[in-house]
């Protein structure tokens, strides 16, 4: 039994890895686009996490999400992978971001059923202004081309996932080229000094 439970538990390992390893081939650090740059790193705080971004060009719109799932392993892994392919289809069909929330929570909520919980931030930069809607992800951080002018982008919202008749607001701000917008998962948050 001894040697059973060995190889099972290394079989489960390389299996983690193959995971995790599909995961960053989702999860793009760099990413130039005629429009924008997007640079981001992803670290997960085991093998396998529910932490996503991207960033999609569209004509001349620039579409970005950050999003976190509720827990770690291959159940946050997987919903976090089908959130890459629901906001690319989503933003095809919808001209805002908070409608584009309102329909990943539609889908999701049937399908998770309480389990798990989403938090996402979803941005539109379209003729020199950003669009943004928030489902309780932490509030991601504007910083003028100058850089004298810095803005946390406050917005409340439901977390995704936990009722689905939830409805999203979208908020206005100016973006201006060069500007910076920081996002981050909680996970910035919960970082312990060594």
């Amino acid at each position: 039994q001894h040697k059973l439970l060995k190889q099972m538990n290394e079989r489960l390992k390389e299996e983690l890895k193959f995971a995790n390893l599909l995961q960053h081939t989702l999860i793009v650090e760099d990413k130039p686009l005629d429009n924008v740059h997007m640079t981001g790193k992803y670290i997960s705080s085991s093998e396998i996490g529910g932490d996503f971004y991207d960033c999609i060009e569209i004509d001349d719109e620039i579409w970005f999400i950050i999003a976190d799932v509720s827990g770690h392993g291959v159940a946050a892994a997987m919903i976090s992978s089908m959130l890459k392919v629901m906001f690319s289809s989503n933003v095809n069909l919808h001209k805002s971001p908070a409608k584009v929330l309102e329909s990943m929570n539609s889908t999701f909520c049937p399908m998770i059923s309480g389990r798990y919980h989403l938090t996402a931030f979803v941005g539109l930069i379209k003729d020199g202004q950003l669009i943004y809607s928030n489902a309780g992800h932490p509030y991601p951080i504007h910083i003028s081309s100058s850089g004298k002018k810095v803005n946390m982008l406050e917005q409340n919202g439901f977390i995704l996932g936990a009722f689905d008749d939830i409805q999203f607001d979208d908020a206005y701000c100016k973006a201006d080229k060069g500007d910076i917008i920081f996002c981050y998962t909680d996970g910035l948050l919960e970082l312990k000094p060594h």
